[in-house]
């Protein structure tokens, strides 16, 4: 809703919002924007009523400005409805779909085609690193969007994404998610199947062929270019990304199999790896030069909390607390870090093969001796693959109170900050 505010400040419009719990970067992009956003839902806000209410999906029954719109008959629509049937009404949409990795995909593309002179428009759903604001109409004929799959409004229980109509569709991923209002991987599937009825023929689905999932959506009905892509060597994928080494940051990017370019960069995971994959592949179905797509991902920066770097100087973790511990999975092992003297610098300790723990751990010849005793007696917490971390939960119930014990500690230590200020 945020970047839905941003642009229909730039399209001239006359904005305010209502909210609870705003915060950056969002409030700062809102503020300096002149976007006035009150805080709470009373209906004594407004000294007249506005000519049109945009109402989140994070909004029902019940709420009182809700409540107002109703009673008093102030015409009200969705988010999507209104950026689709007032903004964007001709403008080529590339949107970007998936239970994760939307963001950074959406960020990647609008870059690319920025700086292959498209000058595009984006309403991303974070703040982009190479654009100041999340949001923005744009001159050209593209549009990048995140297309979440998450309902629309109290009044349209439709996927957000429905409404979008992409000419270039990415389809990264497809899990279970938002159990507050799907009840199955069955019901996010539904709408997903709904997205593909809305590509034009003429369109292109630019789908990840690791997840055989999405072949299987795709079986159900699809009436469009379909292009692929995998960083594990997929036969089906025309597009194929193959790192340089275990972190990723120099991988080479080749398209039907001939060798396009390196792409190096300060970026780690093979995740990242994938996100570029298909951001080039997208913008390549939007008329960008793929070569000219690799060179300029050399300069994408992540969106901000995206593996965003907080801490000065060399330290791999400051946290100024001695014996505190820092885990990193990367390339499917868990590389543990200590900091022995609290003074910030960590020190490598050992690593981790997904599903081990600490008393299993192989220490590097070159650790302190102390280390055994820093990382099992003084860890508040562990870092594990997403499939085994059920597994672990029910395990091992130590581990269940350790999170549970470093969650009430950090919760004190905030209210504590909180209270004297």
């Amino acid at each position: 809703m945020g970047g839905l505010a941003l642009i229909a400040r730039e399209a001239g419009h006359q904005v305010s919002g209502s909210d609870v719990n705003l915060y950056p970067p969002m409030s700062t992009l809102l503020g300096a924007e002149d976007v006035s956003v009150h805080s709470g839902y009373d209906a004594s806000q407004w000294d007249k009523a506005p000519e049109l209410a945009i109402i989140g999906n994070a909004l029902s029954r019940g709420n009182p400005l809700v409540e107002h719109v109703l009673s008093q008959r102030i015409p009200y629509t969705s988010g999507p409805q209104w950026l689709m049937e007032h903004l964007l009404p001709g403008r080529s949409m590339l949107a970007v779909a998936g239970t994760h990795g939307k963001t950074t995909t959406s960020a990647m593309a609008a870059f690319i085609l920025d700086h292959s002179g498209h000058t595009p428009g984006f309403l991303i759903g974070g703040v982009p690193g190479n654009f100041p604001v999340s949001a923005r109409l744009g001159l050209g004929p593209w549009f990048v969007i995140e297309a979440d799959e998450y309902d629309t409004a109290f009044f349209d229980k439709r996927s957000k994404f429905v409404h979008y109509r992409p000419q270039v569709l990415v389809l990264g991923n497809l899990e279970f998610d938002h159990a507050d209002i799907f009840d199955s991987i069955s019901d996010i599937e539904k709408q997903f199947e709904y997205l593909l009825r809305s590509v034009p023929a003429q369109g292109t689905i630019v789908v990840n062929a690791d997840h055989p999932v999405l072949e299987t959506l795709l079986e159900r009905g699809h009436w469009s270019r379909v292009v692929r892509y995998s960083i594990c060597g997929a036969e089906t994928a025309e597009w194929q990304a193959t790192p340089r080494q275990p972190d990723c940051r120099h991988f080479d990017v080749t398209h039907q199999g001939q060798h396009l370019a390196t792409i190096e960069w300060d970026i780690i995971g093979r995740h990242n790896m994938a996100n570029a994959l298909a951001a080039i592949a997208a913008s390549d179905a939007a008329g960008a030069d793929p070569v000219q797509a690799c060179a300029t991902l050399s300069e994408f920066r992540l969106p901000l909390r995206r593996l965003e770097r907080v801490n000065p100087g060399d330290a791999i973790v400051k946290n100024g607390e001695a014996g505190q511990s820092m885990y990193i999975l990367v390339e499917g092992l868990l590389f543990v870090y200590a900091d022995f003297e609290g003074t910030g610098n960590t020190t490598q300790v050992g690593r981790l093969t997904p599903g081990q723990f600490f008393g299993e751990m192989s220490l590097l010849s070159d650790a302190p001796r102390s280390a055994t005793i820093i990382a099992t007696d003084t860890c508040r917490f562990i870092v594990v693959t997403k499939d085994a971390l059920e597994n672990v939960l029910l395990d091992h119930p130590a581990i269940c109170l350790a999170l549970l014990h470093d969650a009430y500690r950090r919760l004190v230590t905030l209210t504590k900050k909180v209270g004297s200020s």
